[in-house]
């Protein structure tokens, strides 16, 4: 009985004191709170609604997807980026490596714990990629911004306005703005002089088998280039699969093959004479007029503000000189 009775009241102190302790809590950190909205010079809310506080402007920098790190560096400095995807220093892969070399951190396989060595102010993550990292970093006292990963124009400009928000460069982000649409309409301006009796068709041989169908970047891109992208005509989406009987019902003009050694140049050639020697395709017209191009990966592939030099990339392989562009074209604002 006695034992009974000493449960019962600790029941009830319990029951009593539980709700002021968890009042203690949550009002510790509404004042948490409340003390960054009050010191803060400026605030980002990201793509999973979470509002973020800064008092100045982050000066290191770092970043989850090669694709921030490009419009990171084309309106900062490279030592306000800390680290830099390694990606961003292979030529197939970037249009900028001469900048992202003067970065000497470079990020492969990114943890935590690494992530936390490097001090940064702010983590950028795109929603595409490392998601999984982003509560332990908070947990671990960072400051983390998402955006979505573009799988068009439209959303290659929002993700560059939410960077360069998020890193106090809203002016230099309204120029690289300004900067695609003028580089757009120029390519536009161009392609408008096409007849549509001499547009092409084109099916690219990705690496990734279920890539470029609607929904994809390089459909966006293709809509833009005046080109017919085969893949999404056919009316497959973006995670479909692109089988060799598609494409022969596609029967395209041109055919993009992928410029990137992922396993080794002996592994990529073997891949593309998977395709260009395969007896039952030998009727494609692409091949039959050998139009087989590679596009360059650091432009096709491209979602930052340098998507429109995707564009003008899928111009250039299909219309020809017209459209030609460097391989280190890249729209900037840091000289501004």
């Amino acid at each position: 009985m006695q034992n009974n009775l000493l449960l019962r009241i600790l029941l009830l102190v319990v029951l009593t004191f539980l709700p002021l302790l968890l009042t203690s809590c949550g009002t510790e950190k509404n004042i948490k709170d409340q003390a960054a909205k009050a010191s803060a010079a400026y605030s980002v809310t990201d793509i999973t609604g979470r509002t973020i506080y800064f008092d100045a402007p982050p000066q290191r920098i770092v970043t989850l997807s090669s694709t921030l790190d490009q419009i990171v560096l084309s309106v900062v400095p490279p030592e306000r980026l800390i680290a830099v995807h390694a990606s961003m220093k292979e030529s197939t892969n970037s249009n900028m490596v001469e900048i992202a070399s003067k970065i000497p951190e470079t990020i492969r396989q990114p943890s935590v714990e690494y992530i936390v060595s490097l001090h940064p102010d702010v983590v950028l993550v795109a929603d595409w990629q490392y998601m999984e990292l982003a509560d332990p970093l908070r947990d671990a006292g960072l400051k983390v911004v998402i955006g979505r990963g573009p799988h068009n124009l439209e959303e290659v400009k929002d993700l560059v306005r939410l960077t360069t928000e998020t890193i106090g460069e809203k002016g230099r982000g309204e120029i690289l703005l300004k900067k695609m649409d003028e580089k757009l309409a120029e390519i536009t301006k161009k392609v408008d002089a096409i007849p549509q009796e001499k547009r092409k068709s084109v099916v690219f041989l990705s690496l990734m088998p279920t890539y470029g169908g609607k929904g994809s970047s390089f459909d966006d891109a293709c809509h833009y280039a005046g080109v017919i992208n085969g893949v999404s005509a056919y009316g497959l989406r973006n995670g479909q699969e692109v089988t060799k009987e598609v494409i022969l019902s596609i029967n395209p003009d041109v055919l993009f093959l992928p410029d990137y050694p992922w396993k080794g140049q002996a592994w990529l050639d073997e891949f593309i004479r998977s395709y260009t020697e395969d007896p039952a395709l030998q009727t494609l017209k692409a091949l039959k007029n050998n139009s087989l191009v590679k596009p360059r990966s650091s432009f096709l592939y491209n979602c930052s503000q340098d998507f429109v030099y995707g564009v003008q990339e899928i111009a250039y392989r299909v219309y020809g000189d017209a459209f030609y562009l460097p391989a280190d074209a890249h729209i900037s604002a840091v000289e501004e």
